[in-house]
């Protein structure tokens, strides 16, 4: 498992991510506030694995650097557990890579609302052979949330992404926490 989270830290105070110039105090002040369990969780966190539960808590503390590009076999619960988190926040979303492009091809689409949401997921990365308009619409959603609270999702380890898009879009993804969620598909269980 490949994991970059800090092991220690429970508060934004304990990582300085309150501090002048931390993620916390550049999340838009509207958002600041959405960063705790909301008393309602609508999708149930047991079928999630208990690692991957911590390091989302860390991250929702802010106690963790942000993006998390969250990778492993199809079937283990990746695109759950981002569910899961954007339960957790208020005005969490979720988009495919084939959804970026669709609403990239809509000239009218809204760009900037990439910005709105508290924590944005985007799933599916690397699933198909990126072609130059994949590779435009990934690369602009990233750019729009860069140190922003997102999650990447893909069936794929980063340097896969090297191999699906470029370098730049590999390091991008892996500008945050890392994690691999190992398992067998437990859709066919």
């Amino acid at each position: 498992m490949t994991q970059n989270a800090p092991k220690s830290p429970t508060s934004t105070a304990d990582t300085g991510a309150d501090q002048p110039g931390g993620w916390f105090e550049r999340l838009p002040s509207r958002h600041r506030d959405t960063f705790r369990p909301k008393a309602r969780i609508v999708r149930v966190w047991a079928g999630v694995s208990p690692d991957l539960q911590t390091v989302l808590d860390r991250l929702l503390a802010g106690t963790a650097p942000w993006p998390l590009y969250l990778w492993g076999p199809i079937g283990t619960g990746k695109t759950r557990a981002a569910l899961c988190a954007c339960d957790r926040v208020d005005g969490g979303r979720y988009w495919t890579v084939s959804g970026v492009m669709d609403q990239m091809q809509d000239r009218c689409a809204p760009w900037y609302r990439l910005n709105d949401p508290a924590l944005a997921v985007l799933d599916e990365l690397g699933a198909h052979r990126a072609r130059d308009f994949e590779f435009d619409a990934v690369k602009e959603f990233l750019d729009w949330r860069e140190d922003q609270p997102a999650i990447y999702i893909s069936n794929h380890p980063p340097a896969k992404m090297r191999e699906a898009y470029d370098d730049r879009i590999e390091s991008r993804l892996q500008s945050g926490t890392v994690f691999e969620l190992s398992g067998r598909d437990r859709r066919r269980m």
